[in-house]
Parts: C-alpha cells; sequence; structure tokens
C-alpha cells in the first residue's frame, strides 16, 4: 500500500504563553492505554522558557495525590517523558521549582490511563443518527468529536477529545454515540477507569471492501452500485492505528461487520474470512502492532441470517495465532429490529442499550486478562544540534514525514529564538509527537568574564576564581569545568562557554594570577623591645611595675595588626597583657599571626630591714621575707660592696645600707628602695675575738673579726671541768651561739683557740 501523506496538524499552537512552562501534550481528557497490571504510560511532552532546579508531574485523583519527578531538560527549553500511573482518572499539574519553590506551573486538568477501543465494521458499529442512541452518564466516557465527512486524508487539524454526548460523534467516522456511550458507562462503572473510543465503521460494507481498499483497489458500494473512494474504507482503520492508537495505544479493534455480506450479498463459505483475516493481518502489518480483535458474530439484515458468515467469524477466532476473540452474538439481540437491519433505542425497546450489554458481556468475560494491550510510545526525540547560526532542529534517521508547527515541511530547522515543534512520523507512518522546544530563554552569545578578589595572590593563600555569570557549561583553559575555583600558584586563566546545547557562545579574556612570595621578615617576624626582658622559649617579656614596654615590628609591613587591631608600628603596653601581632605585605598578603607574647609588669621588692648583729656583722632581719631568687646588694662608703648575703661583714666603717634586687636572665631586674642606714664603726682597739654578753642569763655569742681556721671553743666551769665545745675547721667570724641555760650560775671561763689566736674570757651567768 503506498504511503499515506498526511497533512500534518498540532496539539497546540506553538504560540507559548509567557508562562515558563507549557504542555502540548497531552490533551484535556487523553486516555493512555492500560497494561493487564492495571498501569499505564502517561505521556508528556512541553517547553520551558526557564531553566528550572527541579520538574515534578503531579497527578491529583479523587482520593490521593502522587508526585513524579521528571527528568529535568528544561535548561533545553523541553521536557519530554512517559510516567507510569495506575489506571484512574487525574488532573496533571507539571511544576518547575527554582529556589525551592514553585516558579511556573501547568495543568491538564483531566488526564487517565483506562481503556482505549478502535470501533470498526459496518452501520451496526459505525452507529446511525435518531436512533435513540444515548451519551454516556459517566463523566470519564470521552471519544474526538469529529466526523471526517469530507472523507479527508488527515486527521482534525486540532485534537479536542470530550466526554461522549448524546449528540456527539466518534472520530474519525462514528456517527452518534451508538451503543458505544453505554458500554463506556458499563466499563467506566466496572473498573473505574476512564475509556476512550475511535470508531472507523463504514456504513453497508462487505468484507471484501475492506481487503480491497486496503490494497487501495476500488471498492464496490452497495449504497450507489459504484465504488467508494480509494483506500476507503481501509483508511479510517489505519488512520485510527496510525494516529490515535499511536498516541494512545489500544486495547482491541471491536469488529461488528456481516449484514451486508449476509443480504443484499451472497455469502460463500470462506470468502468472509479470507477477507476479514487478510484485513486483521495487513492492518497490524501497517500499524507494526499485533493488536487484539474482538470479532462479533453477526448476519442478521432485513430478517436474513447466515451461518455461513457466522461461521467464518467463529473459524476466525479459532485461528492459532491470529489473536482474534469472540465478540457478543447480536443477531437475537432486539428483535425485531427498528428498521429490520438497525438496532436502536425506542419507546418499547433499549436495542442499543442491550448491544452495549451484549459487548460488555464479552469484554467482562475474561477478555480483560487474557488479551494483550498496545501500550504504545507516542513521544519522539528530535536531533536538535549547534551550528554557527544556532540550534538546527531535524528528525532523526529512524523518523520520515514531519511537519513544523509554522507548517511549513523543509528538512530542518535554524534559529536562535523562538519557539518550534515538529510532527514525526517513523517508519511505518505512525503519528509520534517531535519534542517542543521552547529556545528563547537559550543563550547564543555571551561576554563573559573572570572575577576575582585580587589579581594577585598570597603565598599560602588560596585564591576564589569564578566566571563572571552561571553558565550551562564551562571549560577553562586549565581543564577545570567548573563555574568556581581555587588557585594557589601563578597562573593564566581563561574560559570558554557553551549552551545546554553544547553551542559555544563565548569566551573570556585571559588574565594572569602572580604568586606573591613571602619576604623574609614575614616568615618569622622579629621586634624591637623598649623595655623589659624578652624570654625566646616562652614567648614571654618580663619588667618592672611604673616601666613602659615598647614593641615594634620590624619589617616593610603595609600594615600592621595588634591583638586583631589595625594599629601603628609600634604598640605601648604598661600593665600585664597577653600581645599577638599579624601583618600584611605587598599590599594585602597577610602574615600568619605570631604567637602571645606574654608581657609581664612585676612589683618592686619591699625595702630590707638592716641591724647590728654584732660589733662585726650587718644583718638583713627581713630576709625570710623575700623569695629565692632576690639578691641583696649591700651599699657604704665607697666603693659600693657587691656582697650580696643577707649577713655581711664590712671591711672597713662607714654609712651601710641594703637593696633587694629581683633579677632576669638578662642581668635586668626590679629592685627595692634603698633600706634603712646603719653607721658602722671599728674600734682599732677591740679584740679580735668578741663574747657577748657578759653577763647573760642563758648563752652567749662569739663573734671574730676575721676568719679563723683550726678553731676549738670550749666552756670551763670554777673547777676548770670543760662543760661546754664546738670545733670548726674554718669560721668565718660569723656569731656562734652557746647555750648556757643547763649550767648553774656562776663564773665561767671561755677559752678559744685557732691557728691565729688565742683568747681566754671570763662571763658570769646568773
Amino acid at each position: 500500500m503506498p504511503r499515506l501523506l498526511f497533512t500534518i496538524f498540532f496539539f497546540v499552537l506553538v504560540q507559548i504563553s509567557q508562562a515558563q512552562i507549557n504542555i502540548d501534550f497531552p490533551v484535556e481528557r487523553s486516555v493512555f492505554q492500560r497494561g493487564n497490571d492495571n498501569f499505564g504510560y502517561i505521556a508528556i511532552n512541553g517547553t520551558s522558557s526557564e531553566k528550572m532546579d527541579s520538574l515534578v508531574a503531579q497527578f491529583q485523583s479523587d482520593t490521593t495525590i502522587t508526585n513524579k519527578a521528571l527528568v529535568n531538560t528544561t535548561a533545553k527549553g523541553y521536557f519530554q517523558e512517559r510516567v507510569k500511573m495506575p489506571g484512574g482518572w487525574y488532573k496533571l499539574t507539571v511544576l518547575g521549582y527554582k529556589n525551592g519553590i514553585v516558579k511556573s506551573q501547568k495543568t491538564i486538568q483531566k488526564v487517565g490511563v483506562g481503556e482505549v477501543y478502535i470501533i470498526c465494521g459496518q452501520s451496526n458499529a459505525q452507529g446511525k443518527v435518531d436512533f435513540g442512541a444515548r451519551g454516556a452518564q459517566d463523566d470519564r466516557v470521552n471519544s474526538v468529536n469529529y466526523y471526517n465527512e469530507n472523507l479527508s486524508f488527515t486527521p482534525p487539524d486540532r485534537l479536542e477529545i470530550s466526554k461522549i454526548e448524546d449528540n456527539s460523534d466518534i472520530a474519525p467516522y462514528g456517527k452518534s454515540p451508538w451503543c458505544w456511550g453505554e458500554l463506556g458507562d458499563m466499563i467506566a462503572a466496572k473498573y473505574d477507569v476512564p475509556v476512550l473510543f475511535f470508531n472507523a465503521a463504514w456504513q453497508a460494507t462487505f468484507s471484501s471492501n475492506w481487503s480491497d481498499s486496503r490494497d487501495e483497489i476500488p471498492a464496490f458500494d452497495i449504497l450507489t452500485f459504484g465504488t467508494l473512494p480509494v483506500g476507503y474504507p481501509y483508511h479510517h482503520l489505519d488512520m485510527s492505528h496510525k494516529y490515535y492508537a499511536s498516541l494512545f495505544g489500544v486495547r482491541a479493534v471491536l469488529w461488528h461487520l456481516g449484514e451486508t455480506d449476509t443480504n443484499p450479498g451472497i455469502p460463500r463459505p470462506g470468502e468472509y474470512y479470507k477477507y476479514i483475516k487478510y484485513t486483521i493481518e495487513k492492518s497490524r502489518e501497517d500499524f507494526g502492532f499485533n493488536v487484539p480483535w474482538m470479532i462479533s458474530e453477526v448476519s442478521f439484515s432485513a430478517g436474513a441470517t447466515s451461518e455461513v458468515v457466522l461461521n467464518d467469524q467463529r473459524d476466525l477466532v479459532k485461528t492459532p495465532g491470529l489473536n482474534a476473540f469472540t465478540g457478543p452474538y447480536t443477531d437475537p439481540v432486539m428483535q425485531p429490529r427498528v428498521d429490520g437491519t438497525h438496532f436502536g433505542n425506542t419507546s418499547t425497546q433499549n436495542g442499543l442499550t442491550d448491544l452495549a450489554q451484549a459487548w460488555f458481556e464479552k469484554i467482562d468475560g475474561g477478555f480483560l486478562d487474557e488479551s494483550n494491550p498496545i501500550l504504545t510510545n507516542p513521544l519522539a526525540e528530535l536531533s536538535i544540534e549547534c551550528n554557527n547560526d544556532g540550534l538546527t532542529i531535524k528528525t532523526k534517521s529512524d523518523q520520515s514525514i514531519y511537519q513544523w508547527s509554522d507548517n511549513s515541511n523543509e528538512d530542518s530547522k535554524t534559529a536562535k529564538s523562538g519557539q518550534f515543534s515538529a510532527i514525526v512520523f517513523d517508519s511505518l507512518l505512525n503519528y509520534k509527537i517531535g519534542t517542543s522546544i521552547d529556545i528563547s530563554g537559550i543563550k547564543f552569545e555571551s561576554n563573559p568574564t573572570i572575577t576575582s578578589l585580587s589579581d594577585s595572590l598570597c603565598a599560602g593563600d588560596s585564591l576564589l576564581i569564578s566566571s563572571s555569570e552561571q553558565f550551562d557549561s564551562i571549560l577553562w583553559n586549565n581543564g577545570n569545568e567548573n563555574h568556581s575555583f581555587y588557585i594557589n600558584d601563578n597562573a593564566e586563566l581563561a574560559f570558554e562557554v557553551y549552551n545546554s546545547y553544547g553551542c559555544k557562545i563565548g569566551n573570556s579574556p585571559a588574565k594572569v594570577y602572580n604568586k606573591i612570595e613571602i619576604p623574609a621578615f614575614a616568615i618569622n617576624p622579629t621586634f624591637e623591645i623598649s623595655d623589659g626582658t624578652f624570654d625566646s622559649t616562652s614567648h614571654s617579656i618580663v619588667t618592672c611595675t611604673g616601666r613602659v614596654v615598647e614593641i615594634e615590628a620590624n619589617g616593610a609591613w603595609n600594615e600592621f595588626s595588634w591583638n586583631g587591631e589595625v594599629a601603628n608600628s609600634q604598640v605601648t603596653l604598661t600593665s600585664d597583657t597577653i600581645v599577638q601581632f599579624a601583618g600584611k605585605y605587598n599590599g594585602a598578603c597577610p602574615s600568619i599571626e605570631t604567637e602571645p607574647f606574654i608581657v609581664s609588669f612585676i612589683d618592686h621588692p619591699e625595702p630590707p630591714q638592716i641591724v647590728l648583729e654584732d660589733p662585726y656583722t650587718l644583718r638583713i632581719a627581713n630576709a625570710a621575707d623575700y623569695s629565692s631568687n632576690v639578691v641583696f646588694e649591700w651599699q657604704g662608703g665607697p666603693p659600693t660592696l657587691n656582697d650580696t648575703d643577707p649577713i655581711y661583714k664590712p671591711a672597713s666603717p662607714g654609712i651601710y645600707s641594703n637593696r633587694a634586687v629581683l633579677y632576669f636572665d638578662d642581668g635586668d631586674g626590679c629592685g627595692s628602695p634603698l633600706s634603712n642606714e646603719i653607721d658602722f664603726k671599728i674600734d682599732p682597739n677591740k679584740e679580735i675575738i668578741v663574747v657577748y654578753p657578759n653577763p647573760t642569763p642563758n648563752q652567749v655569742s662569739i663573734a671574730a673579726s676575721k676568719t679563723q681556721k683550726s678553731v676549738n671553743i670550749a666552756v670551763y666551769n670554777a673547777i676548770g671541768k670543760i662543760v661546754r665545745s664546738v670545733d670548726m675547721a674554718i669560721w668565718n667570724g660569723d656569731a656562734i651561739d652557746i647555750d648556757l641555760n643547763a649550767l648553774a650560775p656562776g663564773y665561767y671561763n671561755i677559752i678559744v683557740d685557732s691557728s691565729e689566736n688565742h683568747m681566754v674570757k671570763k662571763i658570769f651567768k646568773y
């Protein structure tokens, strides 16, 4: 059969509304064939003038809301997907999300997954006007309300599906609702799914008319005794397959033909079988799918019936592999008929209602479980490629005839703006919905630049490099494909940008970034300290209360920061403080912050209290009040003495005082005010060794003016007996206390012998 050249049409005009999202397909009241598992695929084809972050198809029934994430191709101006849903009647809303909120949405009020049937045969399938046909009561029973009166080889200019009403036709060639509206009510009520009918029947046709017209052999017209238009009646069946079933799928062809073959025809065994078997096989060959057929047993015409016709119909069902099922036996339904042949609903009979019931009983009697429905994919993805003038949109290699939304039919479209859609046919001329695309939001030219906080980067730092705006795709000369990234070394950068289809739309100027090396003074900062002692181990500075510490950073810094506050190169301190320094060099490169300086101010010691210990010795009376690291500095007549002991023997007479000093590691220290002064005198006639006090109640002290060696000190009583004795190899002359508490009152002799001196002294203990 020659390829039929359809005039292609569109579901919606391509002039997209200002809303970013538009749904081109499905149209309102579309019904997609379900599988035997009660699931089918709702095909969605639409455009978006703006890139969305995500895309969701929401299906709302009377009892549920189901959200399905769609593949998000909005960056390319379109979305196209089949969504699996259970049988049901839904409100479909496609929602585009941006930044977590709905940016745009579009709704189809009614769309479903259910049962789709193609009706075929002659007038008791096609229907007749004014025979009492009733429309559907259930809102879910639908058809395309169109009658191809002019026998156009093209489908209607717009696909508009509506509820079957009392005055509805059923495209492409059905007259009136006939019994199909009522049958739809029964199916919808029993299975709770929507129903969609198409009607390709032709009145008064013979079985041979269908096989002849398939091969474009002029078919005999019993009504005119002429011929039917070339290709008819088969073309309506072919159109129902290639157009309607290709879009929505189909459960089966409901076949009702045999009246004309019986009367006025003269049936011969096997003829009906041959013609209809050929028609079935060729229709499947032309469509490419093994569509089930339900063949009614029908022969009654103007009072005549034919077992020959009925047997051929039964033989078709029995034929192995023909995928044919027994339909209703309609000869006995509604007798007598309205006009001797046709069913009708009258005041006395509900013949069309009975016919609908007969069909329903066959469909409901196991057929739905035994048949394999056809679930088609109506979507065809177009080939969209870049060229110098924008995008070139064309069909893929396995697609054939198509027509653009502007009604042109050239091989391809090339543009940088606008909205486009194409109707595409596969190799069998089955109708497919080509990708609808809105490229108004797609860029084709850009002048991008590189942005950063600086044109240079500091050693040890990273610098964020970014493109001036977001693009669908970006490629940097270093191979990076991100819009932003960090660098930490010298670099010369540039990038190219591409739109969502991979078209190069611009490139940035190159930009050079230089890494600034750390100068020596910033690697390990040094400081000048005006006062105090710096301990490099503990990072501490110690000085005395009342002093002023000035710390100055060395080096060619551009900025000085002390404890996080920008200041001068020098910081002045007068109390305990923890100090950290950081600076900036070469304009804005920050150094790392130093470890903390602990600056401590130490209080001055209290002044010592000095006393005359003995005729030869001065002593710090409050020495025990000082810490062990305090040094006592004795001062008297010139020159200043450096002796630091708390007990001191002056070598010459003079005015003596003392200062307590807490020294630091570098020799600096905090000194006390001077102590009280003592006028120390030396009697030239004074003995070298003295004993005091005399008399005494309990003890005596013995002191020498200079160091003695091999010393023995003995205390003798009145009868010459030694009662106390002390031996020393070296005696520095400091006072030695001799305890006399245990001795009786009286006179005693103390004898001191050394290698230098011999002394005898009488004392009295009272």
